[in-house]
């Protein structure tokens, strides 16, 4: 039986094919949706095909955490930001929560129409299970010669009208300078940044810089492996913080804060794999980040990744 796939890029119509998906082991194939694991070290391909499709199970089911273990932990991690030259980690959870229906197709088709702006997808293949998500968070994007990246960080709940606090600002800029950085690393002139602006992503909101760059040879898979992870899923200094999290993360992040999307030399729409989950029959997984800086309150970054699960809860839990 073959593989699953329905998407849905910002404003465009929906896609449902059937095929499977291939590990890439040399070049990624151009004119594809892609996806990738969380350090991009495994990408899968899909290949389309006339055949009959099911939806998979992955029997490592994911490892939840408490929420008196994730504060034990969240208070390390802002020592550890206090005391060392790390200045920013993603720590991230997972979510066990049932849903009201395991008509996946029908979950896809509400989150397309919830959220309009944001790439919806539904995978399935026996390699990685059946995971569904809507994100916001562009990585890349050419289109007519035109590429454009989004820095992504800083959240609080969408009818938050206070003043943004100088954690979240400090957590986009660092965002935006890496960006910056890696674009200019690869000799590619930026014309435009726009913003921070706040940028509304369902029950939650966003501090959002657009950069706009100049055209260039360089491949858009080649682009996209510079820049992630970038620090709005990782932290900063980045090998930094890849590191730390290896050690304190007890869960494999799998496909959660990986790259997927289509990839096409002169269309390409890769967007970074944000507020998703992992199905297994009547449940759902859903992985959840958090940026830390020296002034998180953890407390106050448990309550961020439950604003952020209303997402998906919304979809999957509403009758």
């Amino acid at each position: 039986m073959g593989d699953v796939l329905h998407y849905r890029i910002p404003n465009q119509e929906k896609i449902e094919l059937t095929g499977l998906f291939t590990e890439v082991t040399a070049e990624i194939p151009e004119n594809s949706f892609i996806v990738s694991d969380f350090q991009g070290t495994t990408w899968y391909s899909f290949v389309p095909s006339s055949t009959n499709s099911i939806f998979h199970s992955d029997i490592k089911l994911p490892l939840i955490i408490s929420k008196e273990n994730y504060i034990q932990q969240a208070s390390e991690i802002v020592q550890e930001l206090n005391t060392t030259a790390l200045e920013k980690v993603v720590y991230s959870r997972i979510k066990e929560a049932r849903i009201k229906t395991t008509n996946y197709k029908q979950l896809f088709d509400e989150l397309c129409d919830r959220y309009p702006a944001t790439l919806v997808y539904l995978i399935s293949s026996p390699k990685f299970g059946t995971w569904m998500g809507a994100s916001p968070e562009q990585l890349i994007v050419i289109e007519n010669g035109n590429g454009s990246t989004t820095a992504l960080a800083g959240t609080k709940k969408s009818d938050d009208s206070t003043p943004w606090e100088n954690k979240e600002q400090a957590e986009q800029a660092i965002v935006t300078s890496y960006l910056q950085e890696q674009l200019k690393s690869l000799n590619i002139p930026i014309k435009e940044m726009d913003g921070p602006n706040e940028f509304q992503a369902g029950p939650v909101k966003h501090l959002k810089t657009n950069i706009l760059f100049s055209s260039t040879t360089i491949s858009p898979i080649n682009i996209a492996k510079k820049l992630h992870p970038t620090p709005a899923v990782s932290g900063y200094p980045k090998q930094d913080a890849l590191s730390y999290l290896a050690k304190i993360e007890a869960h494999n992040r799998s496909l959660y804060t990986g790259v997927i999307g289509f990839y096409a030399t002169n269309n390409t729409q890769l967007f970074v794999n944000l507020r998703c989950c992992q199905l297994e029959e009547d449940r759902a997984f859903i992985y959840l980040g958090g940026g830390f800086t020296k002034d998180s309150i953890p407390l106050k970054e448990w309550e961020e990744t439950e604003n952020k699960s209303k997402t998906l809860l919304n979809i999957l839990q509403n009758p």
